[in-house]
């Protein structure tokens, strides 16, 4: 008896997809297939309880599903039109212009509502989808020589099911990612936020490494008369900012520590700013600045008798003063803006 093929995880037609939604329950349509890496997609987890009841001895008497859900997430380079459309799942507002033949997307925190999304994924002989999906997380990643990475991870509001046919996917053509070689990466010490002036020269432009996060906090246990959950809601929004500089003085070491002084004072912490600038050859470019971060650690590899170069590790979070915590500026060649379900 003929025994049936295996399946391979790359099989072209395997496709990671999703789609904004004009409202919760109204799944989307126009979807957006990512060039996916590993780690991408959600699995359908079954919450079961297992009770012992009279009659049924030592054993287990009934055993029944709790709860259904399909969380997950999705792993991809930055991709011009990608960028765009993960930094507005995640942030939730947009503004479009046009700027010298290409259409430039501004996407900041700030918003009220965070938008729903349909995520779709198709493997083997099996294609799946999930509706009412919040982004609760967003990890952009920087390193020297990479490119930039998204980690974009979300909760489901609805439930999952199989349907019977994929989608024909089509990709961005885009031939390169934002990269980190070629970007502009600043982090500065300031002492003056009005003012702008930074802390004895601590400013240093030798990033190795870094990443920006959006933590959306989300309300994920509202559930009534279904298996699944009835809703997810956008609670609170946390932004956090970490780097590697390559040690070269004691400035902002001094900056974040002692406040420009000698001391450690008392008050606030030493706050900064944060900005990453790239740009591809086609000039679609990148941009993600933070006007105030507040410094919450440094630490540096300092005594090592094996002998290592220095670095100069920091964490950062940024802190509402009346402006927006993180502004992004996606210059690409989509034109219309991504708050619009047929884009």
């Amino acid at each position: 008896m003929a025994l049936p093929a295996g399946r391979v995880t790359n099989d072209a037609a395997n496709y990671f997809a999703f789609a904004l939604q004009s409202s919760k329950d109204t799944a989307g349509t126009t979807f957006y297939f990512l060039k996916h890496l590993d780690g991408s997609g959600f699995d359908v987890t079954v919450d079961q309880s297992s009770e012992r009841i009279g009659g049924s001895g030592k054993e287990i008497g009934l055993r029944y599903r709790k709860k259904v859900t399909a969380d997950g997430q999705f792993v991809s380079y930055a991709d011009p039109d990608a960028t765009g459309r993960v930094l507005y799942a995640a942030l939730g507002t947009e503004t479009l212009a046009s700027s010298g033949g290409l259409y430039q997307h501004t996407i900041t925190s700030g918003a009220s509502l965070l938008p729903y999304y349909t995520m779709d994924q198709s493997y083997a002989d099996e294609n799946e989808r999930v509706t009412n999906a919040l982004v609760s997380d967003l990890k952009i990643e920087f390193e020297a020589g990479m490119p930039v990475k998204f980690t974009t991870q979300f909760v489901v509001g609805g439930t999952p099911y199989a349907k019977n046919s994929a989608l024909s996917p089509t990709r961005e053509s885009n031939p390169i990612p934002f990269m980190m070689p070629g970007a502009s990466v600043a982090i500065t010490a300031l002492q003056n936020l009005t003012v702008g002036a930074s802390l004895g020269g601590a400013t240093s432009l030798q990033v190795t490494k870094g990443s920006v996060e959006i933590k959306n906090t989300l309300d994920d246990a509202i559930q009534t008369v279904a298996l699944n959950r009835e809703d997810v809601l956008w609670l609170n929004a946390d932004y956090e900012i970490d780097g590697t500089l390559k040690y070269i003085d004691r400035k902002f070491w001094e900056a974040v520590n002692y406040g420009g002084g000698s001391q450690v004072p008392t008050g606030a912490l030493t706050g900064g700013q944060f900005w990453f600038y790239m740009q591809v050859p086609s000039q679609q470019s990148l941009q993600l600045f933070s006007p105030y971060l507040e410094f919450t650690g440094v630490k540096l590899n300092r005594l090592d008798p094996d002998g290592k170069t220095m670095y100069l590790d920091f964490t950062g979070a940024t802190r509402n003063i009346g402006s927006q915590a993180l502004q992004c500026v996606v210059s690409n060649n989509t034109s219309t803006s991504y708050t619009a379900t047929g884009t």
